[in-house]
């Protein structure tokens, strides 16, 4: 029996966790890193399997064939790291379990020779030996705690951080920004993260600045939006938070020889997160007020009819 038969037969229902995750817009992967000590653990009892073909049974048989099962899962079918030298070791492996336990499994058994045991041996010698050399070599990070922030959610969607009212009333540009600005904060690049939040707090300012003047303007700065939006005679303390943050924060930053430290760009990830949230507030008051000022009133039925008949 092969390990497809194998597994329709004696493990159905039989799953393991998923190795590796996607992360929504990158390119690498979030690694379960419970899958080593899970392939590890599977593989053990290929230490206990006698080497005398007399002392063999169909319990032996059942072990190999799930060891081979996490083989194939590990190297082949999820392959949560690319481990090419440790994959053909692990193919090896995989074929001299098979031509045992498809010996074992037959009914009757199938004689199987004392070298064949030897060679499982072997062959899994081979592979923790392979894997030791290869997994030192390889480039894996720990993503650490960041304040009291989701890391799963800081790194691929960081928006949701901003309140549901927010994100709401915010445009597309500005939650790539903020979304931007949380992933760079994950990875820890403190000044790109500032950049990106000052990116999504200007970009919302420029909406406000929109619905009360009036005026679509692509390109208009900081500081003229403010003294415009004074002039319109928008909310004075949220101008007057928005012009400490340009003054304090976001005019620093466009110098090149201004870095941020973790800390700092954490506290102005926060700092952008409100100012974005009273910013929306203040677009969402304007629109509702727009909207009850210009109702859209239902034609009467007769006259829409008419229109329609027209």
């Amino acid at each position: 029996m092969s390990i497809e038969g194998w597994h329709l037969s004696v493990t159905e229902g039989y799953e393991t966790l998923p190795f590796a995750a996607s992360l929504e817009g990158l390119e690498m992967k979030q690694i379960n890193t419970y899958a080593l000590y899970q392939l590890a653990n599977e593989l053990a009892p290929l230490r206990a399997i006698p080497l005398e073909s007399a002392q063999l049974t169909k319990n032996e048989a059942f072990s190999m064939y799930l060891a081979q099962f996490h083989l194939n899962q590990f190297f082949v079918e999820q392959r949560p790291v690319p481990l090419e030298l440790s994959g053909d070791a692990a193919a090896e492996l995989s074929r001299a379990i098979e031509q045992v336990a498809n010996k074992l499994w037959a009914d009757p058994p199938v004689e199987v020779h004392d070298y064949e045991l030897r060679i499982i041996r072997t062959k899994l010698t081979n592979l923790e030996t392979v894997m030791a050399l290869e997994l030192q070599r390889h480039q894996t990070y720990l993503v650490l705690q960041i304040g009291g922030y989701s890391m799963p959610l800081l790194a691929t969607k960081a928006e949701v951080n901003i309140l549901e009212d927010a994100l709401a009333v915010i445009d597309d540009q500005a939650k790539k920004d903020f979304r931007e600005a949380g992933r760079c904060l994950a990875f820890e690049l403190p000044t790109a993260a500032g950049f990106h939040a000052m990116r999504a707090t200007e970009n919302v300012l420029r909406q406000y600045h929109a619905e009360l003047t009036g005026k679509m303007v692509d390109r208009i700065d900081w500081h003229t939006c403010v003294t415009e939006l004074t002039k319109a005679q928008a909310n004075p303390k949220v101008l007057q938070v928005l012009d400490q943050i340009r003054d304090l924060h976001r005019n620093p930053l466009m110098h090149p020889q201004e870095f941020l430290s973790m800390k700092d760009a954490i506290g102005l990830f926060d700092i952008a997160k409100s100012a974005i949230g009273a910013l929306a507030e203040e677009i969402a008051t304007l629109k509702k007020k727009a909207e009850e000022d210009n109702p859209q009133l239902p034609l009467p039925g007769s006259l829409l009819t008419g229109l329609l008949a027209g």
